[in-house]
């Protein structure tokens, strides 16, 4: 009976409701940085949406530019081999 006695004294003496406060506790800080973590992610992935779209038009830019050089260039060497041709020169291309 000693036993039982003992046992039912340190069950009644143990009080698990400060540590399910505490764990409560825990819980809703997780739960608050989940929240403020998933903002952050939501930010994160609009601006590099933003920093992608933006790249992607600078690159469209420049390709178009550099096309815009290209054929002009192309069409300064025909005109140039055109008249050196005509001018009995030998043509460099």
């Amino acid at each position: 009976m000693t036993f039982n006695k003992n046992i039912l004294t340190i069950a009644a003496a143990f009080d698990p409701k400060p540590f399910i406060r505490t764990f409560e506790g825990v819980i809703e800080e997780l739960h608050q940085l989940k929240i403020r973590l998933q903002e952050q992610c939501n930010e994160l992935e609009s601006s590099t949406r933003t920093a992608e779209k933006e790249y992607r038009q600078n690159v469209g830019d420049l390709h178009g530019a550099f096309a815009v050089r290209n054929n002009s260039y192309r069409s300064s060497l025909k005109r140039l081999t055109f008249k050196f041709a005509h001018a009995g020169c030998v043509s460099f291309l």
